[in-house]
């Protein structure tokens, strides 16, 4: 075993199952994050996480769709957290009314970790399972808090008048789509750069990506919108 998975199944107040499970976790986000997901087995994830049996996965997991879910929950409930802070700080300096706060509060949790430097493999995975016809993130993520999202949209409502709801709906659930490929695409980008390929300005890159969705929200619908009764 590693130092670095030794020190994962031993550190305090972790049992060994949950240290166990931890370096699953660890695993199979690093392997879907590089491969995909079908494109990885059961026993290559045990195998990375250190584990000689390779029914650990299923031991702790039940399934490979099961860990992707998991991978994705445990990652989950902290942006919100964050994003719930952010949003406090915003109306703390009445700022609510500005467009591009609230889309930098949808953006910049979940970014974080890209712009402190630290290496990141989650948003890869987040945009492989949104798509992947076997996993409903909504379903397995229901019982998770998602007051920032709510409280962002609450104020995009009161801020844009002049967009239907049903639009401004339509638009939010897309931006939010749209920021997790980009920021899986630039997570992609950055991990590149540190190879030697061209470095990758990942402070402008996401302050551009804040800019956009804030356009996008706020954008006035056209009269091809408006005309439409379908």
């Amino acid at each position: 075993m590693t130092e670095e998975k030794q020190k994962i199944t031993d550190r305090p107040g972790l049992t060994k199952r949950q240290g166990g499970a931890e370096a699953l976790l660890n695993a199979g986000e690093k392997l879907f994050a590089v491969r995909g997901i079908d494109a990885v087995s059961m026993r290559e994830i045990a195998k990375e996480a250190g584990h000689r049996n390779n029914s650990a996965l299923a031991y702790h997991f039940g399934s490979k769709e099961e860990l992707v879910h998991q991978i994705i929950r445990r990652r989950m409930s902290d942006t919100d957290k964050k994003r719930g802070l952010l949003l406090d700080e915003i109306e703390a300096a009445n700022r609510q009314n500005d467009v591009r706060a609230l889309a930098e509060a949808l953006v910049r949790p979940l970014a974080e970790n890209l712009l402190t430097g630290r290496t990141t493999r989650y948003l890869r995975v987040l945009a492989a399972a949104q798509v992947h016809p076997d996993f409903d993130l909504v379903a397995a993520t229901r019982d998770l808090g998602r007051d920032g999202f709510m409280r962002v949209f609450a104020h995009l409502r009161e801020r844009l008048p002049g967009v239907p709801e049903s639009i401004l709906r339509q638009r939010f659930l897309s931006m939010v789509s749209y920021m997790i490929f980009s920021l899986a695409d630039f997570e992609r980008m950055k991990a590149r750069s540190k190879k030697g390929a061209r470095k990758f300005k990942i402070n402008r890159a996401v302050e551009n990506l804040i800019d956009m969705i804030a356009g996008a929200l706020s954008a006035a619908p056209s009269s091809q919108v408006h005309n439409c009764h379908d």
